[in-house]
């Protein structure tokens, strides 16, 4: 008869390193879903940040409006310009100036077409339009990270104050 030898050495080491298999497969996948929830939360705060920055220029053309009518719908139309802050003011210019070295923001203002129900026809863009007094506005922020370039708009209209 044949006795069977059985081999009990070792088996601790393959216990050991299935173990540490286990755990570092656990440690890599706890790594990797962190990587991803910062990556997710500086995106979001890019796009708090952008649409602060919206909201900022919205409201300064809109100091820019009640400081004179004559002057903001004078601005030539359709054409790009961004904000400058100076001497306590907000005023256009045509120098892309970038905020944090990272958002650049523009704006563009339109002319406003109304139908016959006095409603404003979007898909009329030639200037003048018969509403001379409204202008449409339009705020962009943009921003560039790794997926590459992102872009954020508010359009809103200006009457002229009363």
């Amino acid at each position: 008869m044949r006795t069977r030898v059985q081999y009990k050495k070792g088996m601790g080491l393959v216990e050991i390193l299935v173990a540490a298999s286990i755990i570092l497969l656990f440690l890599v996948a706890i790594i990797t879903a962190n990587n991803i929830y910062i990556k997710a939360g500086f995106g979001n705060t890019r796009k708090i940040q952008a649409g602060f920055l919206l909201e900022e220029g919205v409201e300064a053309l809109r100091v820019m409006r009640d400081k004179g009518w004559a002057a903001f719908s004078s601005i030539t139309p359709d054409t790009t310009y961004y904000l400058a802050y100076s001497a306590g003011t907000w005023d256009k210019t045509s120098t892309n100036t970038y905020i944090d070295s990272l958002f650049e923001r523009s704006f563009v203002i339109s002319c406003v077409t109304r139908d016959s129900s006095d409603k404003i026809n979007t898909s009329v863009t030639t200037c003048p339009g018969n509403d001379s007094n409204t202008k449409q506005v339009t705020v962009s922020v943009a921003w560039h990270d790794q997926t590459g370039t992102t872009t954020r708009s508010i359009t809103t209209y200006f009457q002229i104050p009363q």
